[in-house]
């Protein structure tokens, strides 16, 4: 098992894969090379932009507690 800490968060990846910590975001790809994603933060305010009727109302049921 492949382990990827950064200051915010720890990241556990079978050994086929391989992932590489930038300054804001974690690289994570396979071996073969054939597919490769970019995980990185935004902002609380970015998550709002993007948020459905769905998101907002579990939000604010959420909230209420």
């Amino acid at each position: 098992m492949n382990v990827l800490e950064t200051e915010w968060w720890t990241l556990a990846l079978p050994p086929e894969w391989w992932a590489d910590s930038e300054e804001d975001s974690i690289l994570v790809g396979d071996r073969d090379d054939v597919g490769c994603i970019e995980i990185s933060t935004v902002s609380y305010t970015h998550l709002r932009a993007h948020e459905t009727v769905i998101d907002l109302v579990c939000r604010l049921l959420l909230e209420k507690k």
